[in-house]
């Protein structure tokens, strides 16, 4: 029998990568590129992976273990999203399915880093998949926050009070219509990814403390494929475990990275 046959699955995971595009994000990291340059290779390998590249396929399927039915399952039912935010927040792509899709990469405008921007577009892009699902079930949404920084606005170094709100509100996260949630839960998993010189403390403050949620540092190597194949490890298990759990699974080790504590807290948690 094989892994597809064995899990319970939902028509849709819905993936939203929210990523820093500030100034502070064109500094030269310990690799000798700049920050957003590592970022990017990271984000363009998670797409590659479902675009007929037979080379990172390989890659991944021996990092997590997956057999050719469950590839398929990932690739039928992942969906991503993009969200490049700086002084502002706006969604680059619309959640749909990465394979046969053409990305043009990371705006490179610079600017400041505004997390209550980024929390306030990633709350308005959920809410609004969720009224324009029609009849797909999710899986519990993911949030990978990629940051290299601080969060600052016009006023200098953004105090907790002012983009902490816009993050609780994650918790509310509900189907409108019915004030119901699906059978995995609309409120997303944050997985909070630090690169470059990324304040620890306030990273520990994104990746959510329930739900799977985690927070990692960069170590300041190369992006690797292996790298990559943490993320979809987070995929796969996800969908392995369904059946048990409706938490996201995303790995407690990532090479590459440090992990640190997962803090963060929603509104009714």
């Amino acid at each position: 029998m094989s892994q597809l046959e064995q899990i319970r699955t939902y028509t849709v995971l819905p993936y939203y990568l929210v990523v820093d595009v500030s100034e502070s994000m064109h500094r030269t990291a310990s690799t000798g590129r700049p920050v957003i340059d590592e970022v990017e290779s990271w984000c363009a390998g998670l797409l590659m992976l479902f675009n007929s590249d037979a080379v990172a396929k390989a890659h991944v399927m021996a990092a997590t273990g997956m057999d050719n039915a469950l590839y398929k399952l990932a690739k039928d039912c992942l969906q991503i999203s993009v969200i490049e935010f700086s002084t502002r927040a706006t969604r680059t792509v619309a959640l749909s399915t990465p394979a046969g899709r053409d990305w043009a990469g990371l705006n490179r405008s610079g600017g400041l880093t505004d997390y209550r921007a980024a929390f306030t577009e990633v709350h308005r892009a959920i809410a609004e998949d969720i009224g324009n699902r029609g009849s797909a079930t999710w899986y519990r949404p993911a949030v990978i926050f990629l940051t290299d920084g601080v969060p600052q606005d016009a006023d200098g170094i953004q105090p907790t009070e002012r983009w902490v709100p816009a993050y609780r509100k994650l918790g509310t996260l509900s189907d409108k219509s019915t004030g119901a949630q699906t059978a995995a839960g609309f409120v997303p998993a944050v997985v909070a990814i630090g690169w470059g010189n990324a304040a620890e403390g306030v990273l520990e403050q994104i990746g959510s403390r329930r739900h799977g949620g985690r927070t990692f540092q960069w170590q300041g190597s190369e992006v690797t494929y292996r790298m990559i194949g943490t993320l979809m490890k987070g995929i796969m298990d996800s969908i392995r475990d369904s059946v048990r759990s409706d938490d996201f699974k995303y790995p407690d080790e990532m090479e590459g990275f440090t992990r640190l504590r997962a803090l963060g807290e929603f509104h009714g948690q």
